[in-house]
Order: structure tokens, then sequence, then C-alpha cells
């Protein structure tokens, strides 16, 4: 199969002149951080348009997610990241402080499952990563399934991630801890389905509504609220690139994918993506009901390590976005 990990490799690439930045101020420029999915195309195109616009690429949303939380002193500390709502509602359950701003992508067709075509034989098996939205969604699998958790075993693993499950995934049917099916995004999906087309399925989406968004710490908001407000300039200009796409093969050249000898590296058209809900936006009362439900769920499932924060509704601030295009901001 493809080498999906030379897409989402972790690497902490700067974008920027050697040295360090100096300190973000009211008119200073911004540092971001994201994954490296088709879901970040916000903040692959931010990052080109300037030397300035720093990016941090990390392997996952909730290592982005870690680095915004983590202490002043870190070197690769951002100002805002990218990722689903999902890591916010893990964050806020442990006590940060965090508001999301916008949406760059919002569908319920990301998070799909993928079957083995025996995957009915027993034992059952599955891997999900705890504490997270694919947690919440393999919850939701189960009962399409009409499955107990008891009845899918779950190997024990060192470190649980989409790597993790395409590797027990893509193992032969009759190693003891092969997986049955597991709960993957694109571009893992795509990389399992290319590469072993004829020995899985995919399952249906509606698992999950997922909405991509850019968070930032609530003690920044007032502080670098005029930073803010021109990120969300560009990525309005940077809708109106995205809008003009043709086709998945024009975002493929154009956005996604390494560039070697400034020449994209082609990749696979993607199973699952999609370029119509790559828009920026919020629809703030139905963002907020859906964290709402996964934060209830997250500290129902895990009461004595996590707990609701103070007010859901205070997680989303729709007032930048008014700003800068009203028309894309739903109550």
């Amino acid at each position: 199969m493809p080498n999906y990990k030379s897409v989402l490799v972790a690497v902490c690439l700067l974008l920027s002149a050697c040295g360090n930045p100096p300190p973000t101020t009211k008119t200073g420029t911004l540092k971001g951080a994201s994954s490296y999915t088709p879901y970040d195309a916000f903040a692959m195109l931010w990052a080109r348009r300037s030397d300035a616009n720093r990016m941090v690429w990390t392997s996952s949303g909730s290592e982005s997610g870690a680095l915004l939380v983590a202490g002043g002193g870190s070197t690769n500390r951002p100002d805002f990241v990218l990722c689903t709502q999902g890591v916010v509602a893990g964050l806020v359950t442990k006590g940060e402080d965090l508001v999301i701003i916008g949406t760059v992508y919002v569908s319920d067709q990301v998070i799909r499952p993928v079957f083995r075509n025996n995957w009915e034989k027993k034992p059952l098996r599955s891997l999900y990563i705890p504490r997270s939205s694919i947690e919440f969604a393999y919850d939701k699998l189960l009962e399409r399934l009409h499955l107990r958790r008891e009845d899918v075993a779950v190997p024990k693993v060192e470190k649980t991630g989409f790597p993790m499950i395409v590797s027990l995934l893509t193992k032969e049917s009759e190693s003891p801890d092969a997986l049955s099916f597991g709960l993957l995004v694109d571009p893992f999906i795509t990389n399992i389905l290319t590469g072993n087309p004829q020995e899985y399925t995919l399952g249906e989406g509606g698992l999950y509504n997922l909405y991509y968004s850019i968070v930032v710490r609530r003690a920044d908001l007032a502080t670098i609220r005029p930073a803010l407000l021109e990120l969300l300039r560009s990525f309005k200009d940077i809708d109106h690139q995205l809008a003009a796409l043709v086709d998945q093969n024009e975002f493929i050249q154009q956005v996604w994918g390494r560039r070697t000898n400034d020449v994209p590296d082609r990749l696979p058209r993607m199973v699952t993506f999609e370029l119509q809900p790559l828009r920026l936006g919020l629809s703030a009362s139905t963002l907020r009901k859906n964290l709402e439900n996964e934060i209830n769920y997250l500290v129902t499932r895990y009461p004595d390590q996590l707990r609701a924060p103070a007010s859901v509704d205070a997680l989303v601030d729709d007032s930048l976005l008014k700003e800068i295009w009203p028309e894309r901001v739903t109550p």
C-alpha cells in the first residue's frame, strides 16, 4: 500500500526565516499549527502567502491542540490551531480555556468505518482513539451494527492513533491482533482502499458531524484580536481561491501535497474528501450543540478524569468573523 506516513509525517517545520520570531503583539504576525491533511488547506495556502505566516506542521489535531495549551516557553507554541471540535472538547474537559472563532470544513462524511470483507468472522476486533471524536463515533458505529462494547475485543497497543489502526487493519486476518474494522479519515482511507481494493469495504458516514475549527486561547482574544482579524481576512481570500478550483485534480496540484522542486507531488484522488465543504464560516448554535453532546459523552464515560466547562456557549465566539464576513455567520 502507499506510504501514508509520508503524507502525515510529524514535522515541526517553521515556514519562516531563521531565528526566533518577535513576540506576538496587537499588530504582530501569528504562528499557527495544524496537521497535514486535505482539511488543512486554509493553513497550507496561508503559509505560502508570506514568510511571516508561520506554521508548525504536526501529525494530528490532538498534537496541534497540545501545542496550543503548552507552556509559554515552548518554541513551537502557536497562536491558533486548526483541529476538530472533538480536540477542543477533550481539552476543555481537562480545564483548558479555548475558543473557536471559525470553521473551515464541516461534514458528517469525514470519519468513516473501513471493514475487512470478512469482518463478521469472530472474534471481532477493533481499535479507537480514547477520549476523542473517534471514540464518540465508535460507539455510534457499534449501535449501528447492533453490537455492544463487550462483543468487540480491543487489542492493547502502546500508542493509539490512525497509523496504528491502519497497521492492525492491514495485517493478515489470521493475526491475533488484526482488526475486523476501524474508523479512519482520509488520506488513510484512500491509502487502504487503493492498496487493497479487493479486501476492504468503506462503510457509510453520518457517525460524526465534524467541524474543522480555528481555535485560539481565550486569554489571547483581546491581545491579538487585530492579528486574528487579519488572519480571517486572509482566510476569506483563500476561501475565494478554493471556491475557484474545478475538481480534486486541481486541488491536489495547487493546494495539497508536498512540493519537490516547486512541483506538487502527485497524490491519489481521495475517496471521502470533497471540495464543497471546504469553506470559511461559523454556525454558532449548531456547533455549540455538537460540542455539548461530545462533552457530555466524555464526562459521562470518564467521570473521574474529565469535567464539563462552566459554559459551553462561551466555547464559540462569532464576533470576529462577523466583522470580516457576516454573511458566513449564522446564529
